[in-house]
């Protein structure tokens, strides 16, 4: 197993598959390396901690405070030390679903086939050539006039002619001390 597939393993492991005296290849290799065996007591007493603060809390009137609180490890007022659970601990419970299917599932190849076959067709399935732009230009037959602007007392205005008679552009802007 490689430290790229044991940290992968790590994030969706039951806690208990952490411990490097486990049976699990997971365990074997964090007995084995370093490196992914410091990770893994990391994470470990990450969850204990959490746990620890998350039972202390319980049912709270303001959860989004108990949660900030209790991952602060700001001690409940008038709180009693957390008891110890007894029992096993059931496998994934208290983890978040992962936003992101297992790599090689169908819930991760399906969505990219549809991508792809979208973007065929919309690339792919035009037929013909693309339609005829509109004309820029609208000529309305007659000769070409200035345009006299009268701004407001507390504002200015330049006009600029272009090189094309059909184009001016009109820009208006406030006096300085307005």
């Amino acid at each position: 197993m490689t430290c790229d597939h044991a940290l992968e393993r790590m994030l969706e492991a039951d806690p208990v598959e952490l411990r490097p005296d486990g049976e699990t290849e997971l365990a074997r290799h964090i007995a084995a390396c370093e490196h992914c065996g410091a990770i893994a007591a990391t994470l470990w007493a990450e969850l204990a901690g959490l746990d620890r603060a998350l039972t202390e809390y319980g049912e709270s009137a303001d959860p989004d405070a108990a949660a900030v609180a209790a991952l602060a490890g700001v001690p409940r007022s008038g709180s009693t030390p957390a008891p110890k659970r007894s029992g096993p601990r059931r496998r994934g419970a208290g983890r978040r679903p992962r936003a992101l299917p297992p790599v090689g599932s169908p819930r991760t190849w399906i969505p990219l086939a549809a991508a792809a076959a979208l973007a065929a067709v919309l690339l792919i399935g035009r037929s013909g050539p693309p339609p005829p732009a509109p004309d820029a230009v609208i000529d309305a037959g007659g000769p070409a006039t200035r345009v006299s602007v009268t701004p407001p007392p507390d504002r200015g205005a330049a006009v600029l002619e272009t090189a094309n008679p059909s184009i001016t552009i009109v820009w208006l802007y406030e006096r300085e001390g307005s």
